[in-house]
């Protein structure tokens, strides 16, 4: 079973390769760069603050969606091996979880190399060799000469595989793959520039096929690399993906007589679209740093060693300083030597939990004087999930926390003015039967006996309590400011 499904796609081999092309608009490497940072640069700027998943923290969430793409055909230019292999093992595997039959040709990218890689992603990469789901062979040793590629016969091919692919109950076929082996002949390369733009025209739109191209920029020719843009909607450049390919040719225009013409028409389409989204991103990062600056809460980004990154207007405001007396400052230094110590054990605690709510500090306005803030933030983390900086408010509680102990200090005053009267009048209660009794015994005996001089000292021991009980009461009815 095994030796057929590589003799089927042997003559399927050309569906990774490389453009030829003998456009003389490219004359070096130099040309090639400013082609490829402008991709990145308008694309990267644009979609980083208009679809977010293209960022680099949300990486992972934008690559699941280069295989549900509209047009799934994607290529990936790369300057070290490492970018290629982490980029096509990601897309197998995205694949091979959405129950998508998976080919691999290579070559550079060897055998021994994705066993490592899927064994690093925690992948057994055995069953999916053994029932098929994927397949891996040599480009090199699958070709031989230079003239054995028919562009389409080979779409056909890969029209019968493909639905093929699904009446066995997978939802499609993805391929990856070099085709280092397309630079010993100029009539292949021609070829295989027919058959990149045809299959965008034919296979794409209608059949459950995707595939990732493989273009290593240091080993091909600038002529090559450029055409290779133009042919793929869908671009990786080592490892950043753009889900929009500006310089994208699409078949309608490639196939034209007159495709020099139309070519320039989208060109100039693509600068008046690209300069519109430009003038929106101004715009959004204009009305961005407003709201940023603005805002009502003081903000404020540290990084791992605890140092200013960044704040708004509104803490500068708050407490006083300028920013040039901020930034690269660690944060320890503007806390009462009090909080120093809180600081030291939180922050911390913060970057490994990844989140503080409520925590309070006690800063140093430029002034001397000191508030009391509350914080609530999280930790930015890098793609692989380490910290990199911290993104916080604060509000300034002094005022709050103040009258808050007021309100706990007037309770307890008031406690004690109830806890004093009630007291009072039990004491009272207890010295009144006393001091009469007293008073009625010393009516009834001589004033010269001794037992009128106990009843005297019951009496004025009884009076002494009530002035005591006088003296409670009026420290239960005060009260402090």
């Amino acid at each position: 079973m095994q030796q057929a499904v590589v003799i089927v796609f042997l003559p399927l081999k050309d569906c990774w390769h490389i453009f030829a092309s003998r456009d003389k608009s490219v004359s070096g490497s130099a040309d090639l760069r400013h082609l490829i940072s402008r991709v990145s640069r308008i694309n990267n700027a644009f979609y980083k603050n208009y679809d977010r998943e293209v960022s680099t923290v949300d990486f992972d969430h934008a690559f699941s969606r280069v295989g549900g793409s509209p047009h799934p055909h994607a290529c990936i230019i790369f300057d070290d091996l490492t970018s290629y292999r982490n980029i096509a093992c990601k897309y197998i595997l995205d694949g091979l979880n959405k129950n998508e039959k998976c080919i691999m040709a290579v070559d550079d990218y060897t055998e021994t190399m994705i066993r490592d890689d899927f064994r690093a992603a925690r992948e057994n990469i055995d069953p999916y060799l053994e029932d098929e789901r994927l397949v891996i062979f040599n480009v090199q040793e699958s070709y031989a000469g230079n003239g054995g590629f028919d562009p389409d016969q080979t779409v056909k091919i890969w029209q019968k595989i493909s639905k093929k692919a699904v009446d066995e109950g997978f939802e499609a076929l993805r391929v990856v793959g070099e085709a280092t082996f397309s630079l010993s002949s100029p009539e292949l390369a021609d070829k295989l520039i027919y058959y990149e733009n045809i299959i965008n025209q034919v296979l794409f739109p209608f059949y459950p096929f995707k595939s990732l191209c493989v273009y290593n920029k240091r080993l091909y020719p600038p002529e090559i690399i450029k055409t290779a843009i133009s042919a793929h909607p869908i671009l990786f450049h080592n490892d950043e993906l753009f889900l929009e390919n500006i310089h994208y040719v699409p078949p309608h225009i490639h196939f034209k007589k007159q495709k020099a013409r139309d070519e320039i028409e989208v060109w100039l389409a693509n600068v008046k679209r690209n300069n519109q989204n430009i003038q929106a991103l101004r715009e959004s990062e204009k009305k961005f740093r407003a709201l940023f600056e603005n805002a009502p809460l003081s903000y404020q980004s540290l990084d791992e060693n605890g140092n200013f990154i960044d704040v708004n207007d509104t803490w500068l405001t708050v407490l006083g300083y300028t920013r040039d007396e901020v930034i690269g400052r660690n944060f320890a230094e503007f806390l009462h030597p009090d909080w120093k110590d809180h600081f030291a054990t939180n922050f911390p605690r913060f970057k490994a939990v990844g989140e503080v709510l409520g925590v309070e500090f006690e800063i140093r306005k430029k002034d001397g004087s000191f508030i009391l803030v509350s914080f609530n933030g999280k930790a930015g983390k890098h793609p692989d999930q380490s910290f990199q900086q911290t993104h916080c408010i604060f509000q300034d509680i002094t005022e709050k926390k103040q009258e808050e102990e007021r309100i706990i200090h007037a309770k307890k005053m008031e406690f004690i003015r109830t806890l004093s009267q009630r007291i009072a009048h039990d004491f009272n209660n207890l010295l009144l039967p006393i001091t009469g009794m007293a008073e009625l015994l010393m009516d009834e005996l001589p004033e010269d006996s001794e037992l009128y001089e106990n009843a005297l000292e019951i009496f004025s021991s009884g009076q002494k309590g009530s002035v005591l009980v006088n003296e409670i009461m009026s420290l239960g009815s005060r009260t402090e400011p």
